[in-house]
């Protein structure tokens, strides 16, 4: 790779064994930090398909959540794009499949999206990947509404429709039955091929992670009386369950 090609963008190096290595490191902040994490995997229907993850973006941990759920839970070949700034940061991100993108830069950012769709579009059959974006572009408060950034309508509108899934997920954490938060997790049905095809497809997509957030939100603030479960189909995939 040339010197003009390295400062276009950062690709990832990804590398098994460290992938395992730190895997295991974030299992033990998970159980450290968090009393238990809850997903509902409801909108994951076709397993093994290339999907294009896209999330709400509140928290530290978003680093590390699509690195939780792709080990217990969906299994692809998980990648991520990072923040060109906070990759230089932390490195070693790059090891467990991470690359860049620089959103001050639209040449750099086109780059990085071009990648990304071909990535996804050529996964090979039974080797799909998961790939992790979080389009609001930073942290954002938890208490505001779902903006998302351009960029993720000129990559939707680049997948194979017939090769790649676009599933929305939302996060949320709080500690109302513990002195350690709670993290829920909740999946989407996938993004249909006419919505992100459509002239609207920033304003329908924002509607429907933002009904997602909320429904997240909702229904993990109030749980069965019977388990202690939270309303919807959480389970239970790291923790324990808080004594009532």
């Amino acid at each position: 790779m040339g010197k003009k090609e390295e400062a276009d963008f950062i690709k990832e190096w990804y590398l098994p064994v460290f992938n395992r290595l730190f895997y295991g490191y974030s299992l033990l902040l998970f159980r450290r930090r968090f009393q238990a994490v809850w997903v509902d995997s409801t909108g994951l229907q076709r397993s093994g398909v290339s999907t294009l993850f896209i999330g709400n973006h509140n928290s530290w941990w978003d680093g590390l959540i699509p690195l939780l759920l792709n080990e217990k839970l969906i299994h692809l070949r998980g990648r991520a794009m990072m923040d060109e700034e906070q990759l230089k940061k932390h490195p070693f991100f790059r090891l467990i499949g991470t690359f860049s993108i620089n959103r001050s830069a639209p040449r750099k950012a086109m780059q990085s999206l071009e990648y990304a769709a071909g990535m996804l579009n050529n996964a090979p059959a039974g080797k799909g990947i998961g790939l992790w974006v979080y389009p609001e572009g930073k942290i954002t408060s938890p208490e505001s509404a779902i903006t998302l950034e351009s960029g993720l309508v000129w990559l939707t509108r680049r997948l194979n429709m017939n090769k790649v899934d676009v599933i929305p997920f939302a996060t949320h954490m709080h500690a109302m039955r513990s002195d350690k938060p709670e993290l829920f997790i909740k999946f989407g049905n996938p993004v249909t091929p006419s919505t992100y095809l459509s002239g609207s497809m920033l304003m329908r997509t924002t509607g429907i992670m933002e009904d997602l957030r909320k429904l997240c939100r909702k229904q993990c603030t109030h749980f069965n009386p019977e388990n202690g479960n939270p309303r919807g189909e959480f389970r239970l995939i790291l923790g324990n369950r808080p004594k009532p």
